[in-house]
Parts: C-alpha cells; sequence; structure tokens
C-alpha cells in the first residue's frame, strides 16, 4: 500500500523504489538481491491488444525464506505476461483475427459485432446511444426512446406496467437479431391473454 494508505503503489513505482534500496533490503534481510523482476510488457509485446504483468499466486503452496536476521512466508507466485486483445482477436499474443471485426470495418463511434451475415459482422451503437448513424443521446429522447441491447446465454429483459391505464395505450415495437437458429425470442403475457414468438 502506499505512504498514506489512500491505495496500492503502482508496479512501476514499487519496482523503482525496491531498486533504490536494494543495499538496505540486503541489510535488513540478511540476503543478496540479484535483481528486482523487470517488466516483461513492451509496446509490440501483444500485435493487438494490451498487455499486463501480473503475479499469479498459488494460495495452496507456501515459499518460505528464513535467514538469521528475519523470515518471509508467502504464496507461490509467479510473474505472467497476459495480453487482452482487442475485438476481433484472439491467441497468446493477439495475432489471430477471429472474424470480420479485426478489420476495424465500423465507424468510430460505432460498435462491431461479428454475426451469422453475408459480411459476418454489423455495426450497431453503444449502451445509451441509437438512431441510424448513432446520432440520438437516449437520455434527451423526448416521445419516441429507443433502446438497444444485447443478450447472450439464457437472459432475458422483463419489463412490468405499474400503471394500469398504460397498458390500454402502451406500443412496443421490437427490432430483433438472433445469432441461433432455435429458441423462444419473445414472450408476452397480460391478464387474459400471451404471445410467444420462437
Amino acid at each position: 500500500r502506499s505512504a498514506n494508505g489512500a491505495g496500492f503503489v503502482p508496479v512501476d513505482n514499487l519496482r523503482n523504489i525496491l531498486s533504490s534500496h536494494i543495499e538496505d533490503l540486503e541489510t535488513s534481510t540478511g540476503l543478496v538481491l540479484d535483481q528486482v523482476a523487470q517488466r516483461h510488457c513492451t509496446d509490440s509485446f501483444c500485435a493487438f491488444g494490451t498487455c499486463e504483468d501480473r503475479v499469479s499466486l498459488n494460495r495452496s503452496a507456501v515459499a518460505v525464506v528464513s535467514t538469521q536476521l528475519s523470515s518471509f512466508v508467502s504464496p507461490h507466485h509467479q510473474l505472467e505476461t497476459v495480453c487482452h486483445c482487442s475485438q476481433g482477436y484472439s491467441g497468446e499474443r493477439c495475432d489471430s483475427a477471429v472474424n470480420k471485426c479485426a478489420n476495424k470495418p465500423c465507424p468510430d463511434n460505432m460498435m462491431c459485432i461479428p454475426d451469422g451475415s453475408a459480411l459476418g459482422y454489423s455495426c450497431e451503437c453503444p449502451e445509451g446511444i441509437a438512431g441510424p448513424v448513432c446520432q440520438d443521446n437516449e437520455t434527451n429522447c423526448q416521445n419516441v426512446c429507443y433502446s438497444p441491447m444485447s443478450m447472450t446465454g439464457r437472459s432475458y429483459a422483463h419489463y412490468t406496467i405499474t400503471r394500469p391505464w398504460l397498458e390500454k395505450e402502451l406500443n412496443v415495437s421490437l427490432r430483433l437479431r438472433t445469432l441461433y437458429p432455435t429458441g423462444n425470442v419473445v414472450y408476452i403475457a397480460g391478464k387474459f391473454d400471451y404471445a410467444i414468438l420462437e
């Protein structure tokens, strides 16, 4: 943690602090320190993504280091370099294109979603934005609001009408695009009737 207790010290700062106090550490621990682990991430380590150096802990095994001056006990650990791939890429170094979104075919203000269409992708608005070219902020809508959403697995949206008079006047319009050939897409139930779209 940082000296003022406000949070954790960034890794690079901690590495610099340790490197500048190696002699003090050797004196206080009675150990000879070869080096402080260096940063493995570079700008080119991940081809299409961001790089992260992280410590992986094995909590089921313990490492013990002891000298006449002190002892240190910690979980077994190892330094890992991990790539977080940009959309459309995968692989250990994010160097394999997995779908058409890898080529960034959509405008900057839209998200690329891989699908089974002839193009292999569709361009969609980010959450909270709507319109043919993502020009409408949903928080500013007046009479008609568009609410784009994506779902995965067995997820669903549930709307409850809390004002009885609204049920007579409410009009709901949906545009749906599925990724799977079968399944229940819409289930609507009222007091006396219901509808299922499969």
